[in-house]
Order: C-alpha cells, then structure tokens, then sequence
C-alpha cells in the first residue's frame, strides 16, 4: 500500500467516524428540551461553522492576494466612455 493511498484510508475513516459522532450528537441534542430543538441545532451549526472559518484569515500562500487588493480591482471599475 503507498502512502497516498494510506493517506486517503485514514481520510476516509475519520470523515465515516466523524460523520457518525456529528448524527448520534446532533440527534441528542435535538431531543434536549432546552435545546431549541432542529432550529437550536441549525443555529449551533451555523456559528461551530462559521468559527471553523475563521483560521482561514491567517493562511498564507506565495503569490496570493490579499482581499483588500481584491476588493479595489473587483469594485474599482471605471465606467469606459464609449464613442457612438
């Protein structure tokens, strides 16, 4: 077995694994009654979610751009006069 494929074994176990724990959780905290129910979960998914996100701020990559310098060349564009 290489080592890519070990790779995509493991990867794959710890998504069936975690893909399991997140239903059995996610059933039990529905059934809570201080919970909020289905919407108490969606809304504890949205933030665990969004906070996951978060970490992404401080990835670097050589050559990459930053969202300031994407933000001024998607929203600077100049309105072109066109001769008619």
């Amino acid at each position: 077995m290489t080592n890519q494929s070990t790779y995509f074994a493991i990867a794959g176990a710890v998504a069936g694994v975690t893909g399991a724990m997140g239903i059995i959780a996610g059933s039990f905290l529905a059934t809570l009654p201080g919970a909020g129910g289905l919407l108490g979960l969606f809304v504890l998914s949205a933030v665990l979610r969004t906070a996951a996100l978060l970490p992404l701020v401080f990835v670097q990559e050589q050559g990459s751009v930053s969202l300031g310098q994407l933000w001024r060349v998607l929203f600077s564009v100049k309105q072109q006069r066109v001769p008619i």
